[in-house]
């Protein structure tokens, strides 16, 4: 197993790498498994040396990154209200258009501000954030990796994070990013004996289990949500309670508490 009990405890956060996948509102659903990993003593936001997100859970990066607890990213999804972050209505069909850039960029600059949720986030060196594409990945960060591949379908964009940098890397990071569980690369860039630990709430995850079986010290936690649609940003207030009370009961048994 990667991530353990005694993993939790001060002392282990030089050694662990947090990595954070998920499209739409799903991050609801990795909210969720993140609260039943703390109730079991098995996750904590200081426990990492390193956070590495892709799609919203760039978000979910940035925020464990600023020591966020799970708690208070669920309050923070439970009590923002992403129609806001939508143009108004189709009013042929009562649907939602699409995401408002500038809109969830003002609610992203809102985070990085006193807030009522968790303490200001701001960029950090060992954070990375970015977008899976048709033709790979793309990282935004302070600084490219030093175990970087030589060729790979990777690409870094340094010195990212000023105060709008970090905003526009979570937009590109949130908005961009395709449903791609092609994880070879990304391998590459993580170090080879670290704990790694995968929160990944993707339609597609399970996909990706036998790229990461090679990994020795990797443990995946995949909340399963895939009947609701991770686009639609208009859910009502149940179905968002719904998502994150799903990622916790479908992860109960897939944190590691007593076992290496």
């Amino acid at each position: 197993m990667c991530i353990t009990k005694n993993d939790v405890q001060e002392g282990s956060r030089s050694s662990c790498v947090f990595v954070s996948c998920s499209s739409g509102i799903h991050i609801g659903a990795t909210v969720g498994a993140e609260i039943e990993g703390e109730r079991q003593g098995a996750f904590r936001a200081t426990q990492f040396s390193e956070y590495i997100g892709i799609g919203t859970g760039a978000l979910d990066a940035v925020l464990t990154a600023n020591h966020w607890s799970a708690e208070q990213k669920k309050n923070l999804f439970l009590k923002s209200d992403f129609q806001t972050l939508c143009q108004a209505e189709d009013a042929e069909n009562g649907a939602m258009c699409p995401l408002r850039l500038s809109r969830l960029a003002n609610w992203l600059f809102s985070l990085m501000q006193t807030n009522p949720f968790g303490p200001p986030i701001q960029a950090r060196e060992n954070l990375l954030i970015g977008f899976a594409g048709a033709e790979g990945y793309c990282f935004f960060g302070e600084k490219k990796p030093a175990r970087q591949p030589v060729a790979s379908p990777l690409h870094f964009v340094e010195r990212s994070f000023s105060p709008k940098g970090l905003v526009r890397s979570l937009v590109q990071a949130m908005v961009l990013s395709e449903p791609v569980h092609d994880l070879h690369a990304l391998l590459q860039v993580l170090p080879d004996e670290s704990p790694v630990l995968l929160v990944d709430s993707c339609p597609d995850a399970a996909l990706a289990r036998q790229d990461w079986s090679m990994r020795k010290w990797l443990k995946m936690i995949i909340p399963e949500v895939k009947d609701i649609d991770s686009t639609d940003l208009g859910i009502d207030q149940e179905t968002k309670e719904t998502l994150v009370i799903r990622g916790m009961w479908s992860t109960l048994g897939q944190w590691p508490v007593n076992q290496r």
